[in-house]
């Protein structure tokens, strides 16, 4: 059978010892190690979440500057093609009292003329009239 005398206590020292020696020399160096290395981790973990939230904030108020900027130049757009079209209706109105103005100084004028012309056709009518007539007691 198994005798068990004084040499198991120095035997269960040493092992004790040796742990204790283990613990500070090597447990707890791996332990601070793994430990700074698991917080590195989280840190990078809860940076690259921060940064996701970050550039997804980013990216939303980019989002509404391109909707807004695209809503402000549809508005002046429209504001510029307002103004054009009321530009060319003055344009075009202005044209047609230009033409009707014109159209009525031609009507004018040519109302004046009209009796003049007449009377010069009449005159030329009886000059050649006369000439018709003596030509015809001629004969």
């Amino acid at each position: 059978m198994i005798s068990i005398d004084g040499s198991i206590f120095a035997v269960i020292f040493l092992v004790w010892i040796l742990l204790i020696i283990l613990d500070k020399i090597f447990f707890k160096p791996v332990g601070k190690v793994i430990e700074e290395r698991r917080k590195i981790v989280d840190d990078n973990v809860k940076g690259k979440e921060n940064a996701e939230i970050e550039i997804e904030k980013k990216l939303a108020y980019i989002e509404d500057e391109i909707k807004r900027v695209t809503m402000e130049a549809k508005e002046e757009r429209e504001k510029i093609k307002d103004e054009a079209l009321f530009k060319y209706q003055k344009i075009v109105e202005k044209a047609k009292k230009d033409a009707e103005i014109k159209v009525k100084e031609v009507k004018e004028e040519l109302e004046r003329e009209v009796p003049k012309i007449k009377k010069e056709i009449e005159k030329e009518l009886k000059n050649i009239t006369k000439d018709i007539v003596e030509k015809v007691l001629e004969q």
